[in-house]
């Protein structure tokens, strides 16, 4: 059984780091630790991440179509454990916010996961918009 530190980072009751071994919890959150890394963020490992989040100063369908094509590079760089099955990405038009559905299997599961990473962009005079939680 894998164990790992539970995203976001928080302390259990006992004042220890909060952890997990609920495979589809610690699954979920390195989906979501590729995809929103963006490449060159870490400095001891600066090839790790996508470009996700550059898609912000694109327009709505360059954005998406550069979404789609760096979630398809994460899996296979960084998840090649996973299979990604489909990538649903769109700008809501009502509140702005970019929702990338991603529905993948891990090793030889017949059941496909899906998570939904909901984020906002820049807007269009630039200012930084900050993330919204991810889940389903």
């Amino acid at each position: 059984m894998s164990k790992a530190i539970t995203l976001p980072f928080s302390f259990d009751s006992n004042g220890g780091i909060s952890s997990t071994e609920d495979m589809k919890k610690i699954i979920q959150d390195r989906v979501v630790l590729v995809l929103m890394t963006y490449a060159s963020e870490r400095i001891m490992r600066p090839a790790y991440g996508t470009l996700v989040r550059g898609s912000s100063f694109e327009n709505q369908a360059e954005a998406i179509n550069m979404i789609n094509r760096e979630i398809d590079t994460g899996f296979n760089t960084w998840l090649p454990y996973l299979t990604l099955l489909t990538v649903n990405s769109s700008i809501d038009p009502a509140d702005g916010h970019l929702n990338i559905e991603i529905t993948y299997k891990y090793g030889s599961s017949a059941n496909p996961e899906t998570i939904i990473v909901k984020t906002d962009i820049l807007n269009q005079s630039g200012d930084v918009i900050t993330e919204v939680s991810y889940g389903r």
